[in-house]
């Protein structure tokens, strides 16, 4: 058992419907008689998850434990809050895609999971650099990042879309340019160097299995191996993209002639021509040149 335990509740995520009330989480504690090592916040600007993160762990290290409640974005605010501090994090599905939550705890919801809160499994999870920034599950780049920037188009405009934003967020991106082109130079577990080119449709580096709200590019990825999940898609024609989507979303793909595969450590993913839409952990961005590595064991994690 920790010493001080704090909720960060994201007032944004999901709008809201999935976070737990300040008082649903105090009358866990209260109940076990807890509720003196509690502390809960609810985000009021952007950056205060990772603010109050680092403060917390700056005062509590090891003895405490910060939950982000929200999609995503919190959870990657957090784990950069806490990162080089001994202090733990954990995660509760408060998202609307729940993406890195549905890696570790499948459709649990947050009631499944909150009387576990106040004594998960420690352990440690890896995150990964890409330039000068941390993304904790997915970071990917091409087609499918086309594909979140209308999904946050349609969410503004139909809020209620939530988790399925996505895959409306795919078809009404179809029309789209559907290549890149790109070099990649990848260095895997062993030492071997891997190196490449040409026109691809997108390409993910996965710490987490999902993305996407439930899409599954990494099956295999492991989030304490010290290694990262890298997945590129050469280019595609219209139909092959449409029978790929289905397979893509299962975690079927694998098997695809096109669909290249890697375990990874490090790299550099180098866009040929114009900069590559990309994003990390649901951020839009974009490269010219996209330089990445895994940092094992960064931070230390609460399983529930």
């Amino acid at each position: 058992m920790f010493e001080k335990y704090l909720f960060i509740l994201s007032v944004t995520a999901g709008h809201g419907k999935n976070v737990p009330s300040p008082d649903r989480i105090r009358s866990v504690f209260e109940k076990t008689g807890q509720f003196s090592r509690l502390q809960i916040i609810e985000t009021s600007y952007v950056g205060h998850p990772m603010d109050a993160a680092k403060e917390f762990a700056k005062e509590y290290g090891e003895r405490g434990i910060v939950y982000a409640c929200g999609g995503d974005g919190t959870i990657n605010e957090v784990a950069r809050g806490v990162y080089g501090s001994r202090c733990y994090m954990g995660v509760l599905p408060c998202g609307t895609g729940n993406d890195f939550c549905r890696h570790l705890y499948g459709e649990q919801t947050v009631e499944d999971l909150l009387m576990k809160t106040l004594e998960p499994t420690k352990g440690t999870c890896d995150l990964m650099k890409i330039g000068d920034l941390l993304s904790v599950n997915v970071t990917s780049f091409g087609y499918d990042s086309l594909v979140l920037l209308n999904v946050q188009k349609l969410l503004k405009k139909i809020p209620k879309l939530g988790r399925w934003a996505y895959l409306a967020g795919v078809f009404v991106s179809l029309f789209n340019k559907r290549s890149f082109s790109l070099s990649y130079e990848l260095e895997d577990e062993k030492g071997e160097i891997h190196k490449g080119d040409g026109k691809f449709t997108l390409g993910a580096i996965a710490n987490g299995s999902y993305y996407g709200g439930g899409f599954h590019p990494a099956p295999y990825a492991d989030i304490e191996d010290g290694i990262l999940d890298v997945l590129l898609v050469r280019q595609l024609g219209f139909f092959e993209f449409l029978s790929l989507i289905p397979k893509y979303r299962k975690g079927e793909h694998l098997s695809n002639p096109k669909v290249l595969t890697w375990k990874a450590v490090r790299g550099k993913i180098t866009a040929k021509k114009n900069e590559i839409i990309a994003n990390y952990d649901g951020e839009l961005t974009s490269f010219k040149e996209l330089v990445f590595e895994v940092l094992p064991k960064a931070v230390f994690f609460a399983y529930l």
